[in-house]
Protein backbone atom coordinates (compact mmCIF):
# COMPACT_ATOMS: atom_id res chain seq x y z
CA UNK A 1 0.00 0.00 0.00
CA UNK A 2 1.64 3.52 -0.41
CA UNK A 3 3.20 5.40 1.89
CA UNK A 4 3.50 2.26 4.14
CA UNK A 5 7.30 1.03 4.95
CA UNK A 6 8.31 -2.60 4.54
CA UNK A 7 10.58 -3.68 7.26
CA UNK A 8 13.68 -6.19 6.61
CA UNK A 9 12.72 -9.12 8.58
CA UNK A 10 15.61 -11.13 6.83
CA UNK A 11 18.30 -8.71 7.79
CA UNK A 12 16.70 -9.96 12.09
CA UNK A 13 17.46 -13.05 11.27
CA UNK A 14 20.74 -14.43 12.74
CA UNK A 15 23.88 -14.87 11.09
CA UNK A 16 24.41 -18.14 10.94
CA UNK A 17 20.86 -18.29 9.08
CA UNK A 18 21.77 -16.18 6.80
CA UNK A 19 24.60 -17.87 6.36
CA UNK A 20 23.13 -20.70 5.42
CA UNK A 21 20.60 -19.45 3.21
CA UNK A 22 23.78 -17.72 1.47
CA UNK A 23 25.60 -20.89 0.81
CA UNK A 24 23.16 -22.16 -1.33
CA UNK A 25 23.62 -19.47 -3.47
CA UNK A 26 26.27 -19.70 -6.32
CA UNK A 27 29.12 -17.50 -4.49
CA UNK A 28 29.32 -14.47 -6.78
CA UNK A 29 25.06 -13.94 -5.78
CA UNK A 30 26.37 -14.34 -2.21
CA UNK A 31 29.00 -11.95 -2.27
CA UNK A 32 26.48 -8.81 -3.90
CA UNK A 33 24.94 -8.90 -0.99
CA UNK A 34 26.87 -7.04 0.60
CA UNK A 35 25.87 -3.90 -1.34
CA UNK A 36 22.59 -4.28 1.17
CA UNK A 37 23.67 -2.85 3.83
CA UNK A 38 26.28 -2.45 6.42
CA UNK A 39 24.87 -5.49 8.39
CA UNK A 40 25.43 -7.44 5.18
CA UNK A 41 29.03 -5.98 4.10
CA UNK A 42 30.91 -8.76 5.18
CA UNK A 43 28.58 -11.16 5.92
CA UNK A 44 30.19 -13.31 2.74
CA UNK A 45 33.60 -13.36 3.91
CA UNK A 46 32.10 -16.08 6.99
CA UNK A 47 30.53 -18.28 4.34
CA UNK A 48 32.26 -21.92 4.69
CA UNK A 49 30.65 -23.61 1.35
CA UNK A 50 31.72 -21.94 -2.36
CA UNK A 51 29.84 -22.53 -5.84
CA UNK A 52 32.60 -20.88 -7.94
CA UNK A 53 30.60 -20.49 -11.23
CA UNK A 54 32.08 -18.76 -14.28
CA UNK A 55 28.68 -17.65 -16.18
CA UNK A 56 29.55 -14.49 -16.26
CA UNK A 57 33.23 -14.68 -16.81
CA UNK A 58 33.46 -17.06 -19.91
CA UNK A 59 34.51 -14.40 -22.08
CA UNK A 60 36.89 -13.27 -19.48
CA UNK A 61 38.24 -16.12 -17.38
CA UNK A 62 41.07 -13.60 -15.63
CA UNK A 63 37.84 -12.03 -14.40
CA UNK A 64 36.71 -15.35 -12.83
CA UNK A 65 40.26 -16.34 -11.74
CA UNK A 66 40.27 -12.67 -10.20
CA UNK A 67 37.00 -13.45 -8.56
CA UNK A 68 37.66 -16.67 -6.97
CA UNK A 69 41.40 -15.31 -5.46
CA UNK A 70 39.53 -12.31 -3.88
CA UNK A 71 36.76 -14.24 -2.45
CA UNK A 72 39.66 -16.52 -0.79
CA UNK A 73 41.39 -14.41 -0.11
CA UNK A 74 38.84 -12.78 2.56
CA UNK A 75 37.71 -15.81 3.88
CA UNK A 76 37.44 -15.77 7.62
CA UNK A 77 35.63 -19.09 8.34
CA UNK A 78 38.03 -21.74 10.31
CA UNK A 79 36.80 -24.88 7.96
CA UNK A 80 35.39 -25.46 4.00
CA UNK A 81 32.41 -27.67 4.00
CA UNK A 82 32.00 -27.68 -0.14
CA UNK A 83 34.12 -26.35 -3.23
CA UNK A 84 32.35 -26.42 -5.61
CA UNK A 85 34.27 -25.08 -9.52
CA UNK A 86 33.13 -24.92 -12.69
CA UNK A 87 35.69 -24.22 -15.00
CA UNK A 88 35.20 -24.73 -18.99
CA UNK A 89 39.11 -25.87 -19.03
CA UNK A 90 40.78 -26.93 -16.98
CA UNK A 91 43.89 -27.95 -18.68
CA UNK A 92 43.85 -23.97 -19.11
CA UNK A 93 43.64 -23.04 -15.51
CA UNK A 94 45.88 -26.18 -13.70
CA UNK A 95 48.00 -23.68 -11.58
CA UNK A 96 45.20 -21.82 -10.01
CA UNK A 97 42.72 -24.73 -9.36
CA UNK A 98 45.66 -26.53 -7.49
CA UNK A 99 46.23 -23.11 -5.59
CA UNK A 100 42.63 -23.30 -4.87
CA UNK A 101 42.26 -27.31 -4.12
CA UNK A 102 45.41 -26.64 -1.58
CA UNK A 103 43.83 -23.40 -0.22
CA UNK A 104 40.57 -25.68 0.73
CA UNK A 105 42.37 -28.97 1.92
CA UNK A 106 44.30 -26.59 4.26
CA UNK A 107 41.08 -25.50 5.62
CA UNK A 108 39.59 -28.87 5.97
CA UNK A 109 37.30 -28.76 2.92
CA UNK A 110 34.83 -31.87 3.30
CA UNK A 111 33.27 -31.49 -0.21
CA UNK A 112 34.73 -30.92 -3.57
CA UNK A 113 32.72 -31.04 -6.96
CA UNK A 114 34.61 -29.56 -9.99
CA UNK A 115 32.70 -30.14 -13.49
CA UNK A 116 34.68 -28.95 -16.74
CA UNK A 117 34.23 -29.24 -19.88
CA UNK A 118 36.52 -31.36 -22.71
CA UNK A 119 39.40 -31.59 -23.68
CA UNK A 120 40.41 -32.74 -20.05
CA UNK A 121 43.87 -33.36 -18.89
CA UNK A 122 45.23 -35.64 -17.19
CA UNK A 123 46.55 -35.23 -13.49
CA UNK A 124 48.35 -36.65 -11.40
CA UNK A 125 48.21 -36.83 -7.36
CA UNK A 126 51.41 -34.63 -6.97
CA UNK A 127 49.49 -31.76 -8.93
CA UNK A 128 47.20 -31.45 -5.81
CA UNK A 129 49.43 -32.69 -3.21
CA UNK A 130 49.76 -30.54 -0.06
CA UNK A 131 52.05 -30.50 3.06
CA UNK A 132 49.95 -29.78 6.05
CA UNK A 133 51.66 -28.82 9.68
Amino acid sequence: MAGETLDDCISELPDSLLLQILSLLPTEEAFTTCILSKRWQYLWTSLNSFIFSPKRYWERSKGFRSFVDYVLSHFTASKIDKFELHCGSLYKHKSQISRWLTFAVKKNVQHVVIYSHPPYTKWSEADFSTRIN
